[in-house]
């Protein structure tokens, strides 16, 4: 049995290392695969809520213009003068022309892309603000609830930034998928 079982035992042995090794490349292919899967799922919900987010940004910058014009020009008998004024001195600056033309767009932008958020706690917490933007037509009930509702929309924003840095901290990165 001595001699003219090496060839054997070598050949299985063989067999056994190949197998092995082919039993590896599966696991690491299998695994490259399912990181890279997760990967794009991390990537397609950066950029979703990055969407989102300039959304937000863009309404939110026109409206802290309204506000700060808002906040310069004399009180007159009623809220609603004040506010229609405030647009037109906002108007009268360069650049800011088709304020209203504008902000109308970028309100309803920012409703659309909430409906589709992927997460249901952005969706719920945006409820409350989507009934401010719900009169988005009325650019003055827009403007009135905005600024009486700050506290609630930096909340809403400071949510939003939470969510996006726990995205880009929780990268799949291929220590744990």
């Amino acid at each position: 049995m001595g001699s003219e079982m090496i060839p054997l035992l070598t050949a299985l042995t063989g067999a056994a290392v190949v197998f092995a090794g082919a039993l590896v490349a599966r696991a690491a292919t299998q695994y490259a695969a399912e990181l890279e899967a997760a990967q794009r799922r991390r990537d397609a919900e950066i950029a979703h809520l990055a969407e989102f987010r300039d959304a937000v940004i863009d309404a939110l910058t026109s409206f802290a213009m309204y506000k700060h014009i808002l906040a310069r020009i004399p009180r007159e008998d009623s809220k609603a003068a004040t506010y229609k004024k405030a647009v037109l001195v906002l108007e009268d600056i360069a650049g800011h022309a088709a304020f209203r033309t504008d902000a109308v767009p970028q309100l309803e932008r920012v409703r659309n892309l909430a409906r589709g958020l992927m997460w249901r706690d952005l969706r719920a917490a945006f409820e409350p603000l989507d009934a401010l933007l719900s009169p988005a037509e009325d650019l003055l009930g827009t403007a009135i609830n905005f600024d009486e509702n700050s506290d609630l929309i930096d909340s809403f924003v400071v949510l939003v930034a939470n969510r996006q840095r726990d995205l880009i901290e929780t990268y799949p990165c291929g220590r744990h998928i």
